[in-house]
């Protein structure tokens, strides 16, 4: 679907609408205090009966072939245009009772308001400009930004606002021993294969991944896909990131692998298997419910996101796999390996799925491969 002559960004602040130049941000922020005052009274009772009537002109405007006839534009059209900026003021208002995800049914009814905006744009779009319907084809584009952004930044900060409960969760704390105690056995003691830890990781409240998905499903539908993403996999990136640190993961390199002694090796594989284990029996999992959640009507993009964060994770545990294939071979070293090749082995499932795009069948034989690597004798 097209967005609003010109192209824009990466950054909303360069999304533009010709016949509305771009304003600061104090004067958007006044502009929406305005609206909602002047709608306030109305919003509530008008909105069905102009959502109504922004139907109709559309369904007129689905019949109107003649981009060089433009249509009348009804009043209704600058009304709703109003409602809808009106509603982004009010959830701006600083306002904890009025956030996004507060009132569900007023976040369903922005999120239908935002869609009936993208169409309405889309339907005017190549009418002559200086005609009324061209100019509410601007009007329109300058409304779905700043509801685009409002909603990018909502997302961010739903995101962003339970990273907090995810390094508090009991997966993460009473699972595991720490790494650092040391091993009495040859073989690294595996979690277990049932686990309720999973169950609480990402630590995010059913309403807030629902508030999720109605924002993802509203910027989607109105073309901004790759904003939706972008923000979406940095984020979920970052607190993976986060959460394998917490385990004790740290990415070593080849070179160093190749020069330390078995006893220091010994150790790194220790945690290495932990964290992979840890990976395949609760972050992977728990990760792809949440994402499969958040873009439940959209399984390619699901299956993207979670591919994408998995292989970025996982390529380090492939590095280290490959380095210590790599070292020489002893008796010693037997049980360790074994152990290695098992953890990879379970993690095979943890990041597949029958909706797996190529990255996510690529990552797979990667892992399958660095495992079989491990037991062949050198």
């Amino acid at each position: 679907m097209e967005k609003p002559p010109p192209e824009k960004s990466g950054s909303f602040s360069g999304h533009n609408v010709e016949s509305h130049p771009p304003e600061s941000e104090a004067e958007g922020e006044l502009e929406d205090r305005e609206n909602a005052k002047e709608s306030s009274s109305i919003s509530d009772s008008a909105l069905p009966q102009v959502s109504q009537d922004i139907d109709g002109f559309l369904s007129h405007l689905a019949l109107h072939n003649d981009k060089s006839n433009p249509p009348d534009v009804p009043d209704s059209v600058e009304v709703f245009c109003k409602l809808v900026e009106a509603m982004i003021g009010n959830y701006d208002s600083g306002d904890s009772s009025a956030r996004f995800g507060q009132v569900p049914e007023e976040d369903t009814a922005f999120v239908e308001s935002v869609g009936r905006i993208s169409k309405l744009m889309n339907a005017l779009r190549g009418f002559p400009v200086e005609s009324p319907a061209g100019a509410m084809y601007g009007r329109s584009g300058s409304v779905l930004q700043r509801a685009m952004s409002f909603l990018e930044d909502e997302l961010r900060t739903l995101l962003e606002d339970s990273r907090s409960h995810i390094s508090d969760s009991k997966s993460l704390k009473t699972k595991h021993p720490s790494f650092n105690s040391k091993e009495d056995h040859d073989r690294c003691p595996l979690p277990e294969s049932e686990s309720t830890g999973d169950d609480e990781y990402p630590a995010y409240p059913p309403e807030v991944v629902a508030s999720m998905k109605k924002i993802a499903m509203a910027m989607i539908s109105a073309g901004y896909e790759t904003e939706c993403c972008q923000v979406f996999s940095i984020l979920r990136r970052n607190a993976f990131k986060e959460a394998i640190n917490k385990l004790g993961f740290d990415s070593i390199s080849i070179d160093d692998v190749q020069k330390m002694h078995w006893e220091t090796l010994e150790g790194e594989i220790a945690k290495w298997i932990k964290v992979v284990k840890h990976c395949s029996l609760i972050l992977f999992p728990g990760e792809r419910r949440f994402a499969e959640s958040v873009f439940e009507d959209y399984p390619e993009i699901f299956s993207s996101q979670f591919s994408n964060l998995a292989r970025a994770t996982v390529i380090h545990f492939l590095n280290f796999a490959e380095a210590v294939a790599m070292t020489k071979r002893s008796a010693e070293k037997l049980f360790k390996f074994l152990d290695m090749y098992e953890s990879l082995r379970d993690l095979v499932p943890a990041i597949s799925s029958p909706t797996s795009d190529d990255n996510g069948h690529e990552l797979k034989s990667e892992t399958m491969t660095a495992g079989s690597r491990l037991g062949k004798p050198q």
